[in-house]
């Protein structure tokens, strides 16, 4: 009885294993130029698959993203999820290095891109405007092109709709709620 419940334990953790890993090369693997549109999950040419997430999870993705492809190592800062999310790094300024640490509240917008609105800041010991700090990094930093910084409104949009997936796939947010470690992405998958 104890060797049955071994090996489905076992066979249990190798299927939530092979599904984030499918669901991890499926979020972040490039795609062709002709994605499904809305129009075509409309007209039945695409199906919507709905993939959950642990923050954990994407925490490595995010890591292993920003390693691979952002060159964070390079510039020497980090994303996070916890509560919130987190952008932790240094600042090169005045030929020294300054600690600096962003806070942000994800929000899922109508469109199912994300919005990161800038909730607390602190660069050393400095009082500096949001808005210079989101300018700085803007220009300082190569960011992938699905991220775009908005100074004026405090915040950072991530746009779903502009990664490129392998397969033509397309994703957009569902919900993002971190504090309860409920994640959730539509998939939409073309069916040609």
């Amino acid at each position: 009885m104890k060797k049955k419940w071994k090996w489905a334990f076992i066979l249990l953790l190798a299927i939530n294993a092979a599904a984030i890993a499918i669901a991890a090369i499926l979020l972040f693997a490039p795609a062709d130029s002709n994605a499904p549109t809305q129009k075509d999950i409309k007209e039945g040419k695409a199906v919507a698959l709905n993939v959950g997430a642990k923050k954990e999870a994407l925490n490595q993705l995010i890591d292993h993203y920003l390693k691979e492809e952002a060159n964070a190592d390079q510039y020497n800062y980090k994303v996070y999820l916890d509560d919130k999310v987190y952008f932790t790094g240094a600042i090169r300024a005045f030929g020294k290095d300054i600690n600096a640490k962003i806070t942000f509240s994800p929000v899922v917008k109508k469109d199912g891109n994300l919005r990161l609105i800038v909730e607390d800041l602190s660069i050393g010991q400095l009082d500096v405007p949001v808005s210079f700090v989101l300018n700085y990094i803007s220009t300082s930093y190569t960011l992938p092109e699905f991220v775009h910084i908005d100074e004026r409104n405090h915040s950072i949009d991530v746009d779903l709709s502009e990664i490129q997936l392998k397969n033509n796939y397309r994703a957009k947010a569902v919900k993002f709620d971190l504090k309860n470690d409920e994640i959730r992405f539509d998939l939409f998958v073309p069916l040609n």
